[in-house]
């Protein structure tokens, strides 16, 4: 819209665009000389948008932290595995923390 739309409190005067990333500049530089209200929803949209963006990526980074968890554990169990599997074969008697758990030795 126009700047002269709209009753007076819903008029804003034209702003000198802030520096921001070149999508977010592009992005305000619409709003700048918007009115009042729709400059507000636009905005609500952005901020929204940006909030959207914020917690996927922390989803993905706890995704790939809860995997790198996961994949140390299956390597420390490999990892005993292979060691009781080697002592089994030089016919020592060794017992897991599971093992023992469990009452099967």
């Amino acid at each position: 819209g126009f700047r002269d739309e709209g009753d007076e409190e819903e008029k804003s005067e034209c702003a000198e665009p802030i520096s921001l990333s070149p999508d977010t500049e592009r992005e305000m530089a619409s709003y700048t000389c918007l009115n009042r209200k729709t400059r507000h929803q636009k905005m609500r949209a952005l901020r929204e948008k940006r909030r959207q963006k914020a917690e996927n990526a922390a989803a993905e980074r706890l995704d790939q932290a809860l995997s790198t968890v996961l994949k140390v554990q299956q390597a420390t169990k490999a990892k005993e595995l292979l060691q009781h599997e080697e002592n089994a074969t030089k016919r020592h008697l060794t017992v897991t923390d599971e093992e023992i758990r469990a009452g099967t030795l």
